[in-house]
Formats: structure tokens, sequence, C-alpha cells
């Protein structure tokens, strides 16, 4: 009765009306089965309080209508740890996520739905591990390091899993797809668009090519010319062995023809030794004359000269190129056939590196002597100094809270910083810059400070432009070798912003410059899906991510995104930013991130606002690459070029498309706060003449009539809408 009678005085400024809702238990106690018997004990010794066990529904059902209404994130620390730091602990695990996920939710299922093959029982197991990681210690990084390593084994194992699937589903298509455009012994490539938008961008993929890579160019269906820009040359050892004589002898016979496997053999070699080498070059086709028969016999005759001896068989076949190449534009969730031909295009306008600049028709960025680059948007003409500049703290905190030492030392600037060309262009320029930062190597024993002692943490900030795109890629690449610290990268911005937009689940989430705090410090660090945007009248600066969630908007003068939060305890009570523990005080040395470290920015300059600005757009283009294999000559049912969904207009996104019990189900939500008609546009092979939206139970809601090919659909302000479209 003391606790009841307490908690009613404390919610009493709040209004609650008759019935008061009081939260029993927390994900660190278990259900208490003696409730029901100590509620009816209490009801019936007094008639002041009647105690009732509820649900919410069953409380918002009988509450007074409120005074106020609230718009926006029901997040704050005011009344409750909110323990926002776990969005920067662990790091890795963040990363590890995102890319499970995107390849699972953009690649795996949608190509599977698309395709047709039967992949909904292989993608329950990696779907199984990521339910299993979203308990929020487990996501969150606030565990010890062995929870951690098996949170990291599942979403690697997702990752692979479904990044099979969705190689196995693009052969499928690829196999229904008409190549028969393509030449004799021609390797082509199929260009596949994960967006349900027009996408016309670079593709990279590893091919062979009928002439040196510097003298091929590709033509789309539509026969247009596309140029190529090759990366990388290898052999590819198709058959490396070693064997006995003998063995090499039984093996004979059992040829009868040039066909090893899918390739041609085309020349064979024997080279005497210990070991002696038997070497084949394979092909795709057969070229020139080569008599089995004879091959045979002059390998038995080795073979015969040492029976016992051992013989290396290796066989290579032609060189493989990686390479990128321009695509047509692909319709939505679409593809294309591209074959190679000989002679370079040209590229008009590409992009270019020359000593520390970059440039090519949206954009010119120069790196600055301290490493930090100077990016100016061509169309604007306004330019963004300094961003992608580092600063480095220390972190006395733990993996639930970000908490500074008393006498922070902030380090704003590499030690030395040499930029060199990688890439000099036309499809991708890409300068490199190779930093020497000397960093505190921890806290000092009284955690109150730095340590005196200093260490060198090697950093290289790789940055690359694309023909046509209209963001700068920034790759950073750390040796970490400091503890307690926390590390990221700021995005000065040339007017002041009163308010972030963000990527959320289903909507674009706005803040301002201040949370809330209370039981915790109201540090006004938030959590972002994959971009955050600062933005005036005039336009403003997005930085999208490939999994570092965590951002700042610093006093509205520039973006501040992390990079790695590196402590070495679940929980402590000596924080500055939290009162008491959040957890048991367990160190946790993995949590320091010692090690190598990747992670991909886009920084995308924009005229007007998120969604007129195309924000949403370059997201999906950083975020979802265009996906390609290569392919050679054969019939099918499916044109060389085709698109299978498109959703419009930009503000309605797709978020999944999925076989469910057999059916394809396609899910999108307005992004926007105001009423729009979503048109999806349906193609072979997902058409249908039946269309419904569903609920997240599967039962049928609404029929929908299809009319020249597409559905409309009108969705409220961030509605969210699943459509079974077959």
């Amino acid at each position: 009765m003391v606790r009841a009678k307490r908690i009613i005085e404390d919610m009493a400024p709040f209004s609650p009306g008759d019935a008061v809702l009081a939260m029993n238990g927390s994900d660190h106690r278990a259900p208490e089965p003696h409730l029901p018997s100590l509620f009816a004990e209490a009801n019936g010794r007094q008639d002041k309080i009647e105690f009732r066990i509820g649900s919410l529904t069953e409380y918002l059902a009988g509450a007074p209508e409120p005074a106020t209404t609230w718009r926006g994130e029901m997040r704050s620390g005011a009344r409750a740890n909110l323990l926002m730091g776990v969005v920067s602990a662990r790091m890795p695990l963040k990363q590890l996520e995102f890319a499970a996920s995107t390849m699972l939710e953009r690649y795996a299922e949608p190509l599977a739905a698309i395709a047709g093959t039967d992949a909904e029982r292989i993608l329950a197991k990696p779907w199984r591990g990521l339910v299993e990681n979203s308990a929020h210690d487990s996501i969150c990084g606030c565990g010890i390091d062995a929870v951690a390593d098996a949170v990291a084994g599942r979403y690697r194992e997702a990752h692979r899993v479904a990044d099979l699937v969705a190689r196995d589903a693009l052969e499928t298509l690829a196999a229904r797809v008409d190549a028969s455009a393509l030449g004799e012994g021609d390797e082509g490539i199929l260009a596949f668009n994960p967006s349900p938008l027009q996408r016309s961008e670079l593709v990279e993929v590893a091919v062979t090519t009928p002439a040196p890579p510097e003298e091929v160019s590709f033509r789309g269906p539509g026969g247009e010319l596309l140029a190529v820009q090759p990366l990388e040359v290898t052999d590819q050892v198709i058959v490396d062995m070693t064997l006995r004589g003998d063995e090499v002898g039984r093996i004979v016979p059992t040829m009868h023809s040039r066909m090893l496997g899918p390739m041609y053999i085309n020349e064979l070699a024997i080279e005497r030794g210990r070991p002696s080498t038997i070497r084949l070059r394979l092909g795709p086709v057969p070229v020139g004359d080569f008599d089995v028969e004879t091959a045979k016999q002059e390998v038995e005759r080795a073979v015969a000269d040492h029976p016992r001896g051992r013989f290396h068989v290796i066989g290579v076949g032609p060189p493989l190129c990686r390479l990128l190449a321009q695509s047509p534009p692909l319709d939505g969730l679409g593809w294309a056939v591209l074959s190679p031909t000989i002679g370079p295009v040209g590229v008009d306008g590409g992009a270019t590196a020359r000593g520390m600049t970059l440039a090519n028709e949206h954009l010119r960025a120069e790196v600055r002597d301290d490493g930090s680059v100077d990016l100016t948007h061509v169309a604007s003409g306004r330019t963004y100094r300094g961003i992608l500049s580092l600063r480095d703290g220390g972190d006395a905190g733990d993996e639930y809270n970000y908490s500074p030492p008393e006498r922070d030392r902030i380090v704003d600037r590499p030690e030395s910083a040499v930029t060199s060309v990688t890439r000099a262009g036309p499809l991708e320029a890409r300068l490199s810059v190779a930093m020497r930062w000397k960093l505190p190597s921890a806290l000092a024993s009284n955690r109150r400070q730095c340590a005196r002692r200093t260490i060198v943490v090697p950093i290289t900030l790789e940055l690359s432009l694309r023909a046509g795109e209209p963001f700068l890629r920034a790759t950073f690449r750390i040796d970490n070798t400091a503890r307690d610290h926390r590390l990221r990268v700021h995005f000065p911005l040339p007017f002041s912003a009163d308010r972030s937009r963000a990527d959320g689940a289903f909507e674009i989430v706005e803040r301002g410059l201040e949370a809330e705090g209370g039981f915790e410090a109201p540090l006004a660090t938030f959590p972002c899906r994959r971009w955050v945007d600062g933005s005036d009248a005039a336009g403003g600066l997005a930085v999208i991510h490939r999994g570092t969630p965590e951002y700042e908007l610093v006093g509205g003068a520039e973006l501040a995104v992390t990079l790695l939060r590196c402590v070495g305890w679940l929980s402590r009570q000596d924080l500055s930013t939290r009162s008491g523990p959040a957890g048991p005080s367990i160190e946790t040395p993995g949590a320091q991130l010692l090690g190598e470290h990747v992670m991909r920015l886009a920084v995308y300059p924009h005229a007007g606002g998120v969604l007129e600005g195309g924000v949403l757009d370059a997201a999906e283009a950083f975020t979802l690459p265009l996906r390609g294999i290569g392919l050679r000559a054969h019939d099918g049912n499916l044109p060389a070029a085709g698109g299978s969904l498109t959703v419009t207009p930009g503000q309605v996104r797709l978020s999944s498309l999925a076989t469910i019990d057999g059916r394809a189900e396609a899910r999108v939500y307005n992004a926007s706060g105001a009423a729009v008609e979503a048109r999806l546009h349906v193609r072979e092979p997902l058409r249908t003449s039946e269309v419904a939206t569903i609920d997240l139970l599967g039962r049928e809601r609404d029929r929908l009539s299809m009319r020249d090919g597409a559905v409309a659909i009108t969705l409220r302000p961030h509605e969210i809408v699943t459509v079974r479209l077959a």
C-alpha cells in the first residue's frame, strides 16, 4: 500500500484520472507469479484502492482524453534511463547488423521473389538469427564479450546465407533472361537494380573480356555504348591439385573429349621436374585444334616414366577482370543484359583525380593539408569547408553511456596527412589520404583524465567520385590501438540549422538541438537508420552510412557521426552522465575495439529539402549498389531489359518484397507527413490479376484493381501498407 500511494502521488501532476497505470517488472526480472494472490488480498483488506492486472490496451481504452497532443518521438531520459550510448557501443555489431538485414531485405528476398526460387525455408534461418540478436542487450552491444562474439557470429551467418540466396536467385533470373544477342564465347553482364525506382549507375563485376580490358566496352539492349574502367586482372585457376603418377594414370582413360566441366581444354603442356607440372589452358569456347588422344598419350608417357612421382595439375582459364561498367537506365527492381564489344568508349563529364582534387559534373572535393575536405556543390555553388575532419576525445563511460573525463584531451589534427591518387578515372576517381594520429593510449588510472602516454593510430581516408554520381564516397580505414576514447567525424555547415532530419524505421524523424535529460545528462546524440541531414531553406548536407548510426547536430553548426566508441566496462557507477549503474560492473576488454575497422560514408550536398532534394534516392544508391553477374549466350522467356516493380512517387518507399507462403508481398510506406497516392507498377515476372492489401497476419483487407499494370493506393501520412501481388 505504501508503494501504491507513492506511485499515485508521483503520477498526480499528469492528471491520469481514476485509473493510474503502474508498470511492474523490468528486463532483469522474471514475471512475479504471486501478484494475483497479492492483489486479491489487498483488495479484500481495504476499499480505497482497487488493484487490477491488465494490458496497455485495456488501460488506454478507459484513460481520459489527453489535454495536449505530442508529435514526434517518445524518447526521453527525463524520468528513466534512456541509455543512449548503446547506439555507438561495439560499432562493428551495428555494421554487421546493417549488412545482414540489408542483404536479407533488399537483395535475397526480392531476388528470390522475382526469380521464383523457393527460398522461404532457407531464409528462415538467417531471419531467426536476426530475431535472436534483436534482444536489446545483444544488438545494443551492452553485454559481456562472449555475448558480443555470439551476436557477431549470427550476423555473419545470416549475411552469408542471404548472399548465397541472392546469388542463386540472380543466376536463376539470368537463365530466364534472353541473352541471345551475346556472341559465341562472349561473357556479358546481367546488371540488377535492387531499388523500386529507375537507376543508371556503375556496376562492379568480375568477367572475362574478349580483348584486353582497356580495349573493351559494353553495349546495352537498346544499342547504347557503355564505358568500362578496369580495376584488376587476375588469372582464373580452375584446377589446382597434386597427384601421384599412378593416380593421374587412372584419370586419363576417363577423358573422352576436350571438355573439363563447363570449360574447353585448348592447350596442354607438360613440364618435367620434381614435381612435374601438367598445365592446361582452359576457355569457355574451343580455340584452335586440340587432339584429345594425342594429349592423353603424352600424359600417359610422362606418368609411365615416373609412376610414383608427383604431378602438379593446374588448369588456368582466361584472365578474370574486375571492372566498373556503366549501366543503361534500369527500371525498378529490373535488369539489363550488357554485351561486350571491342573498342573503348569515352566518358563525357567523367570523374577526375589530380593532385589533391577530385571532380565530376556535380561535385568538386579538395583535400586540405590536415586531411579534411572542402566540398563544393557545383549546381548551387555552396562549399562545405573542412568536412570529414576527425575529432577524438576520452570516454570514461561504459557500454550504456558516453561520459567524458573531467579533464578531457581533444585531438582534432593528425601528425601528418599524405594524399595520393589511386584511381584517375574516368568512371571512378579516387584519392587516398594516409594520416598518422597520435592519441592518448587510454585513460589515466584515476579515470578523470587521459593518460599522458600517446600512441600512434594509423587512419586512411579513401575519397571517391564516380561519373554522374551526386555524392562523395568516403571510406575510413582505422587501425585502432587506443583505449577509452570516442572518435567522431565532423561536417561543418555553412549555415545554422535548428534541427536535424534522419532516417527512421518507417519515417523521417525531425529532432531539435537538445535532448530531454533528468536521470541521464541530456546528450543530443541520436540514432539514424541510413542517413542524417542538416539543412536550411536553400539546401543542405546529408551524411549517409552503412552501419554507423549515431549522430549529433552540434550547436546547429556541424554534424558529427560516431565512428568508434571504445570502453572497457559493461557498466560503472562513476559516470558524469548517469546516476548509478545500468548493469553489472564487469570488464569488457573486447568493447575497446582494438584492431582494424572500415567505415563507409557518403556525403550528399543538395538543393531544397530532404524529399525534393533527393536524399532518399541518394541513400538507396549508396547503401544498395547495383549487383551484376556474368552470363553467356542463351535464349530466355524474359526480355533482355525489364523491371518487375516500380513505386512512385518518391516519398513512398519500399520496405520489403518477399515470398510469403508462396505469394509475393510488397510492403510500402509513406515517408512524408502528407497524404499521397502511391502507385505500384507491376510487371513480369510479378504481374498478377489479383491484388489485395493484407494485415500483418496475412489476412486480406481490401481487393485492389490493376489498371495499365499499376495499382493505386491512397496512403495517410506515415502509413504502412502491405500488398499481396501474386
